[in-house]
């Protein structure tokens, strides 16, 4: 088993090294969940630069076309 030390502070040094071992996986968890969600911009950034050519050709395709006349019934 390993002595525990304690510190003037009253907390065990056993505990202080636990604790910066869980901030370290905090800080590298948070650091992947940083890069998915910037992967994921990147990639819906780019669906959308990709279709928005034909979006704007289809919108003037329909500009372009003439407008069927709605007769109503009496």
């Amino acid at each position: 088993m390993s002595k525990l030390h304690y510190r003037p502070s009253g907390i065990l040094q056993e505990n202080c090294v636990n604790r910066a071992m869980v901030f370290n996986k905090r800080r590298k968890t948070s650091r992947m969940t940083r890069i998915v969600l910037l992967v994921s911009f990147i990639i819906l950034a780019g669906r959308l630069l990709y279709v928005l050519p034909g979006a704007i050709e289809h919108h003037k395709q329909k500009k372009q076309e003439t407008p069927v006349s709605v007769s109503t019934v009496k």
